[in-house]
C-alpha cells in the first residue's frame, strides 16, 4: 500500500505533464515545479535536519522561520514532530524504539528486508509506531514560541504548497 501511495502520484504527475504539454503545462510550469522542489528540499535538509535537529549553525529568526515553513511545505509532518522523531532516531539508531530503522521490527529474510527498506525511506510517514510524542527529544522546540506558531499553522503551509504554483 505504501509503495502505491508513494510511487503512483509521481507517475501520475509525469503522465499528466506529458499529456498536457503545450496545452495546460508549459516550460514556466516545469520551472516553478523544479524551483519549489529545490527550495522546499532546502527546508527539510538544511532547516529541519541540519539546523533544528543537529543545531549545526546559528541564524536569524527570519531565516529560521523561512527554513521551518519550507520544511513544512514538504508535507513530511510538522517541524516538532519531524525533528523529535529524527533526534530519537539518532539516539536509538537501529535499536528498539528507532522510528526509522530498517533493521528492527520488520521480520527476517528478503520480505523483512524489503519491508524495512520501505519503512526507513517512506513508510515512517504513514505510521505512528515508535514516533516521538513529547518533550523528551524536543524541549527546546516546545519552548520556542516561533516554532510553536509555525507548527500550529502546519496546514496553512501545506495549502501553500499547492497554492503557490
Amino acid at each position: 500500500m505504501t509503495i502505491i501511495a508513494v510511487v503512483v502520484p509521481p507517475l501520475g504527475l509525469l503522465s499528466a505533464m506529458g499529456l498536457l504539454w503545450g496545452v495546460a503545462f508549459h516550460w514556466l510550469d516545469l520551472a516553478v515545479l523544479v524551483g519549489m522542489y529545490i527550495v522546499c528540499a532546502f527546508g527539510t535538509t538544511i532547516g529541519f535536519h541540519r539546523y533544528f535537529t543537529h543545531k549545526g549553525f546559528e541564524t536569524s529568526n527570519v531565516v529560521k522561520a523561512t527554513l521551518a515553513i519550507l520544511g513544512c511545505m514538504t508535507m513530511q509532518g510538522p517541524l516538532t514532530q519531524w525533528v523529535t522523531d529524527h533526534r530519537k532516531h539518532h539516539a536509538l539508531s537501529d535499536e528498539e524504539g528507532d522510528p526509522h530503522s530498517p533493521h528492527v521490527g520488520h521480520g527476517d529474510g528478503v520480505w523483512g528486508a524489503i519491508k524495512g527498506f520501505a519503512h526507513a525511506h517512506v513508510g515512517w510517514l504513514f505510521t505512528l509506531k515508535g514516533m516521538e510524542r513529547g518533550r523528551d527529544y524536543g524541549k527546546d522546540l516546545y519552548d520556542d514560541r516561533l516554532v510553536r506558531t509555525i507548527d500550529r499553522m502546519y496546514l496553512v503551509w501545506v495549502v501553500l504548497t499547492f497554492a503557490i504554483p
